[in-house]
């Protein structure tokens, strides 16, 4: 991953796009939110906890990014390269115990037997990309905690980190992120506001709606990121040595659509590199979640990635 000046993007947790489709922009006053459009298209059958996606109405921090004019007609390939901006919240045990996550795991009950869901440390990331190999997009991904697996490069068994849950508002990036890395995206309508010295940010994702309606609400949280005005670099790179931390801290999913899942059973393990500036940030109060497709949980502290560069690598297939 190439280094980059000061203010550079950064990228944090990984994801995918959507599909050829007309974008409108309507921009407002400094501080107000613009909003994006496109024709609704209903597609993708659910797949392990997945459900039907289509594109609709969605809210969009930033205005329709150039990288849109490049995306393939075809399957964008592992890697991507990402820049945006988001909000990353460590899930600690003791706040959302292993009994509550693991109902929201989508592999807690594995039918090829290639994960044990163990806990541990998760996470909860809402991101704002505004540059990919798919064109922009908002993300919302909840990893519950830690899988056990046998990795058969050395016959060890390890444990990583996998995503169980997560929102796009970019079919394409639906489509190509099942197929590249095992990840189980779904489509989801975002409502993204920026915060303004004189307000916080709002992060709202719901279902699709039918009919120019509303879907129904999966997670709405209020974010401060005010507590310090200056933002610190952070990079998972070691410079002048050939180490990267996140390869420490892979990502390990199951296939899902497409090539993957050929010679199955088998595991997805990504290795990730990131790189962008980070300033403290909590929400405002508990999150609203639908309780069918995430746990409940408490007021959360973590991190306002200000701009990041993130680099989802390709897949080891285990």
């Amino acid at each position: 991953m190439s280094c980059v000046p000061l203010r550079r993007q950064m990228s944090l947790f990984p994801l995918s796009w959507s599909c050829a489709s007309r974008l409108t922009s309507v921009s407002a006053a400094p501080n107000a939110i613009q909003v994006s459009g496109k024709t609704p298209n209903y597609s993708l059958a659910a797949d392990m906890g997945g459900s039907l996606s289509r594109n609709s109405d969605a809210v969009s921090g930033h205005p329709p990014s150039s990288s849109k004019a490049h995306v393939p007609a075809g399957r964008a390939e592992a890697p991507w390269l990402l820049h945006g901006r988001g909000y990353a919240f460590p899930l600690f045990p003791l706040a959302l115990p292993k009994e509550s996550t693991c109902a929201h795991s989508t592999y807690a009950k594995d039918p090829t037997n290639l994960l044990k869901f163990v806990g541990g440390v998760g996470g909860l990331v809402v991101t704002d990309y505004h540059d990919s190999p798919v064109g922009p997009y908002k993300e919302l991904v909840f990893i519950p905690g830690l899988y056990q697996y046998h990795d058969s490069t050395d016959g060890k068994v390890k444990k990583a980190h996998g995503i169980s849950r997560i929102w796009v508002d970019n079919e394409k990036s639906v489509t190509d992120g099942r197929a590249n890395w095992g990840i189980p995206k779904e489509y989801g309508v975002f409502e993204w506001r920026e915060p303004s010295p004189s307000a916080p940010g709002r992060v709202t994702v719901r279902r699709p709606g039918e009919k120019n309606r509303r879907g129904s609400l999966i997670f709405d949280v209020v974010i401060n990121d005010r507590y310090s005005p200056v933002s610190l670099p952070v990079l998972t790179k070691v410079p002048l040595l050939p180490v990267n931390l996140l390869d420490f801290l892979p990502l390990i999913q199951l296939p899902l659509d497409g090539d993957s899942k050929r010679d199955l059973p088998h595991l997805l393990k990504t290795c990730l590199s990131a790189s962008g500036w980070v300033k403290p940030a909590a929400m405002a109060e508990k999150p609203r979640v639908d309780s069918s497709l995430l746990p409940a949980m408490g007021t959360l502290y973590g991190f306002s990635i200000t701009s990041f560069e993130f680099n989802f690598k390709k897949p080891l297939k285990l």
